[in-house]
């Protein structure tokens, strides 16, 4: 469910000593719509909320208490052209896991797409098409945590200040 509240009130601004006590307080109303909407316990209060949910299964409830990381990832289809999710998923104690996700994932929305995965192990990092598979062209927004890559400019800089053994003779003579 989504819900967008919006108050208007005075076209000016009315503080007390203008007679702002007896004018509609937008913050006010603001405040009240939201308690109708959920009470002291944070149970939703708008009709018909709960009519179509069914508890959870034995299943359901076996898989929370089994302690397992859950992870959302949502991915985001920029250049148009769609296919396969492969994922990396790097454990804690160094173990990784590849993940293929056919490019039928894509039918129902062309261009963001959401997807729960369950782990046992916690999960350090994920990177997107780690062999270079596909076609993206903008490898830099393809891991989380964000990985920080040098620019081209910034490696022929260290590459020019790096000097090797060999190249430091020639120099010298």
């Amino acid at each position: 469910v989504y819900v967008e509240l919006s108050v208007q009130t005075a076209e000016r601004e009315s503080h007390s000593g203008l007679g702002g006590s007896i004018f509609p307080n937008a913050a006010w109303r603001l405040v009240w719509a939201l308690r109708s909407l959920k009470d002291e316990d944070e149970k939703i209060l708008i009709s018909g909320f709960y009519d179509d949910i069914q508890p959870p299964s034995e299943k359901d409830l076996d898989l929370l208490a089994a302690n397992n990381n859950f992870y959302e990832l949502h991915f985001e289809n920029i250049g148009g052209l769609v296919m396969p999710l492969i994922i990396r998923a790097t454990f804690v104690d160094g173990t990784e896991e590849i993940i293929r996700i056919p490019a039928e994932v894509w039918m129902r929305d062309n261009y963001n797409i959401s997807k729960v995965f369950i782990f046992e192990e916690e999960v350090v990092s994920f990177r997107l098409d780690p062999f270079l598979e596909t076609g993206d062209t903008n490898l830099n927004n393809n891991a989380w945590p964000k990985e920080v890559k040098p620019s081209r400019y910034q490696l022929f800089q260290e590459k020019k200040m790096n000097e090797n053994p060999m190249q430091r003779q020639k120099r010298m003579n």
